[in-house]
């Protein structure tokens, strides 16, 4: 095997004969979570201010792992830009980003965990709407009106989550507290 150039761009990873993309996807697996994309600092390092669509489009884009729109969102890039950036900083810089999403994931479960865990939720077939989605929450929030939906993705992450973590919490109280009669 030749002299190997460990400062690929994005763009050119494509374009590499199979071996040197699996010798640098070995490489790739190795490396470290860094907020900075180059010298390049994220529209928001503390993903809580990102607004509810901007998460949900994280995730959606992380789920079809689409590198491009995630990084162009986080980084407010310009069209093309990533191209020209160096792959390891480029995957450096994704695993970043799911850290974060995967931190709010964790205290979503954390504080949420409790709703699912409902055996009469459970029995009545609350199964049926786990194909919806993050939508259950958004129809909640914009109390079922469409014309509303817009501007409740707008809002902040946290205010979305401490929203509903204050409705599931009511319910809980309200819920205990009739049984106590």
């Amino acid at each position: 095997m030749g002299s190997f150039n460990y400062n690929i761009k994005y763009k050119e990873y494509s374009t590499l004969p199979l071996e040197q993309r699996e010798i640098l996807n070995e490489l790739l697996e190795s490396a470290t979570a860094n907020i900075h994309l180059e010298k390049r600092k994220p529209i928001q390092e503390d993903f809580w201010f990102l607004t509810w669509k901007q998460i949900e489009e994280l995730r959606s884009d992380i789920g079809e792992n689409n590198i491009d729109d995630v990084l162009n969102l986080v980084y407010s890039l310009e069209e093309n830009e990533i191209g020209e950036i160096i792959l390891v900083n480029v995957i450096s810089s994704y695993k970043w980003v799911i850290e974060q999403l995967e931190s709010i994931a964790e205290t979503e479960k954390y504080e949420m965990e409790e709703a699912a865990k409902d055996p009469k939720a459970e029995k009545a077939g609350v199964d049926r709407f786990r194909k919806y989605e993050f939508y259950n929450s958004l129809h909640v929030l914009s109390e079922g009106k469409i014309w509303k939906e817009d501007e409740v993705l707008q809002y902040p992450y946290w205010q979305v989550f401490r929203n509903l973590n204050m409705r599931n919490d009511k319910a809980n109280y309200e819920k205990a507290y009739s049984e106590l009669k």
